[in-house]
């Protein structure tokens, strides 16, 4: 087979607490009669330099988590668009919502299927500070409940929705605090505001399956943001039956609208964290723009 029609399947033995090591033979049978390489990750950031070395592939397969598919994603975008090869995604991390935002089956056989009779489909990105995101990219207290989450990952070997509500709570309960920024979103004028969170996202959902924002469209070329007031413990406990019923217009302080480009900066000039994809960072000023049909993902033949 010629190498541009190879695959490549990208492992992170230590996603979802080392449980995505179990799909490796389920893939490697269903691939059994293809042309296929395999690699695994052995640090962090280490799937970045794979992917970017992967342009005589036809398509790059994933086994990992939310972040490790983070991390191919800025790999694949350092190839020039004309040989860049498909993103192919096995739901094998604690949240998959990278899964979701593309459609591709939590039913792992159905996945699997996926990889060898999907057909490629072209979907957004986002970029921040010249780093690029795939689902989300959240400054306020995502960021929090993202760290809790690893430590729960850690600590209680928590997944999924249990995961993500574990460590929500948490953060709602002992450590809400909200940011003063200024935003200023496509043409208009710059505003400050005191916030619980700016969540930028191109799927729906996040936090396994949490739907932030039922409005985003991954294929219209713009990202989607929202913004929540700041509010008492008391009112953000009250507000999450609503968002769980996916009933945000019953939420005050939930706003969300469509754009183009984004800026938002810390008001008082320190260091707000932020999580992209999962993975956490740092700064003080933060700059979204959309990629339109940045990337294809192999998506069920319908």
């Amino acid at each position: 087979m010629e190498p541009h029609k190879k695959k490549l399947v990208i492992i992170n033995p230590s996603a979802n607490s080392g449980n995505s090591q179990k799909m490796v033979a389920a893939v490697q049978e269903i691939l059994r009669n293809e042309s296929v390489d395999y690699t695994t990750t052995s640090r962090p950031a280490h799937a970045v330099e794979l992917a970017s070395n992967a342009a005589d592939y036809e398509t790059v397969i994933v086994i990992g988590g939310d972040g490790t598919v983070h991390e191919v994603v800025n790999g694949l975008m350092t190839i020039d668009s004309d040989k860049r090869p498909n993103l192919a995604l096995v739901p094998s991390g604690s949240g998959n919502d990278s899964c979701r935002m593309a459609g591709i089956p939590l039913d792992i056989a159905e996945a699997l299927t996926t990889i060898l009779t999907g057909v490629p489909k072209s979907f957004d990105l986002g970029i921040c500070n010249g780093t690029y995101f795939l689902n989300s990219c959240s400054v306020g207290i995502d960021a929090l409940v993202v760290a809790k989450t690893n430590e729960l990952k850690a600590t209680r070997k928590l997944s999924g929705t249990p995961l993500y509500a574990s460590a929500l709570l948490h953060v709602i309960l002992h450590n809400l605090r909200s940011i003063q920024v200024e935003i200023s979103i496509d043409d208009g004028d710059e505003t400050n505001q005191d916030i619980l969170l700016c969540a930028v996202t191109n799927g729906q959902t996040y936090g396994s399956g949490i739907a932030i924002n039922p409005s985003a469209n991954p294929t219209d070329g713009k990202l989607s943001v929202v913004l929540v007031d700041k509010v008492s413990v008391t009112q953000t406990l009250s507000y999450l039956p609503a968002l769980a019923a996916k009933k945000h217009e019953k939420i005050q302080a939930y706003h969300a609208q469509n754009f183009d480009h984004l800026t938002l900066r810390s008001a008082n000039g320190g260091p707000l964290v932020a999580q992209r994809d999962g993975e956490i960072f740092t700064a003080d000023e933060f700059i979204f723009q959309t990629i339109p049909a940045g990337i294809n993902i192999l998506v069920p033949n319908a």
